[in-house]
């Protein structure tokens, strides 16, 4: 299993300026490659970095109109989808797409799409930002075949890799996946919140899960969009927005669930648009240093599992 990361920024594409460089870490939105043993293509999120996968897939058999890809999106919150218009592939006659995301509909609203022909409310938000006045090329002229598919919890296997999928912490709603291939183990859990710390707790109830969820897995690709003092600035006597129900994490709760978890690797990524390479190569010392300290608080050895900030270009190998 082939991991490529080509966008790690959350909420907005970041480019680089004078006096703020993103050049090291990236400024495109959140979107992952994955390739399975057998060649099989998995995205992992549409957002503005698939518009420079796009441009790679179009070197192989997705330029001849021969390309087949599982996009699955963790939800559709904008940053997670507005790369699409711009992915070339799609473009093209003869490539396949299945889009699989999460079932976050009533009944009500299940009804009006069917009457208007759409299957899911992830067609819905594509339809949506491809419509009249918003973008000059519908989703349905794009020439590719492209098919939507909900998830519920569960599993599926696909020419010897298997992908799970489960609910975690997310205004909305959010999907974390599970790739499982010769005894090797992919977590992606980005836009996910820990609930422990509101609670007083040192884990909650979703952070149990996501726990029993990444159970010993070989990488962990983790949100830690903020500082712990940017998350909650009162509990450090700093003034500021807190970010509580914003639906995103910091470095220290990641590391305390990887160590929870007997993780061998954390990544942490959906980088803050606020936060240049200065600042994220700073949050990455601090992220390694505390995970240092917590495994020899545990009497572990402290480089028992490595934590890494996600970079645009990144490659990992499973």
């Amino acid at each position: 299993m082939e991991i490529k990361l080509y966008g790690v920024r959350g909420s907005i594409p970041t480019p680089a300026t004078n006096d703020f460089d993103t050049r090291m870490y990236g400024g495109n939105t959140t979107c992952l490659e994955v390739i399975a043993d057998s060649g099989d293509e998995y995205i992992l999120d549409a957002g503005s970095g698939i518009r420079v996968l796009g441009n790679e897939l179009m070197k192989k058999e997705f330029g001849k109109g021969q390309g087949k890809a599982k996009v699955l999106l963790s939800h559709i919150h904008w940053d997670h989808i507005h790369g699409w218009p711009f992915f070339v592939p799609a473009y093209i006659p003869g490539n396949e797409f299945e889009i699989y995301g999460g079932r976050k509909s009533d009944e009500k609203l299940e009804e009006a799409l069917k009457e208007q022909g759409i299957c899911s409310i992830t067609q819905a938000a594509f339809e949506k930002q491809q419509s009249k006045y918003v973008f000059p090329i519908r989703l349905n002229q794009m020439p590719s075949t492209i098919e939507f598919y909900d998830l519920d919890e569960g599993y599926t296997i696909n020419n010897g890799l298997r992908v799970g999928y489960t609910e975690l912490n997310h205004p909305d709603g959010v999907y974390s996946y599970k790739l499982e291939e010769k005894e090797k183990t992919f977590i992606y859990a980005t836009d996910t919140e820990h609930d422990g710390e509101i609670k007083g707790e040192k884990f909650g109830s979703m952070d149990k899960k996501l726990i029993k969820w990444i159970k010993g897995a070989d990488i962990l690709y983790y949100d830690g969009q903020y500082a712990p003092e940017e998350y909650n600035p009162e509990q450090y006597g700093l003034k500021g927005m807190p970010k509580i129900g914003w639906g995103h994490s910091t470095y220290e709760k990641g590391v305390e669930i990887a160590i929870e978890a007997n993780v061998k690797t954390l990544v942490l990524g959906h980088h803050d648009p606020a936060h240049d390479d200065n600042y994220l190569d700073n949050l990455e010392k601090r992220a390694q240093t505390y995970m240092k300290e917590k495994l020899r608080e545990l009497g572990r050895v402290e480089s028992e599992i490595e934590v890494i900030l996600a970079k645009e270009g990144m490659s990992l190998s499973l």
